[in-house]
């Protein structure tokens, strides 16, 4: 399902790594930062 879009930004030069971990463990990723402080660069984007 979210293959297509996921090609279309390796195309426009996403980083593939980072948007491969937001796709797969966003989710998970979200609920760990939340217990932390802003010791994660990605969430002030």
């Amino acid at each position: 399902m979210m293959k297509k879009s996921y090609v279309n930004e390796y195309d426009l030069g996403v980083d593939q790594d980072e948007q491969a971990m937001n796709g797969e463990y966003g989710m998970l990723e979200t609920e760990q930062e939340d217990r932390l402080p802003d010791s994660n660069p990605k969430r002030k984007q």
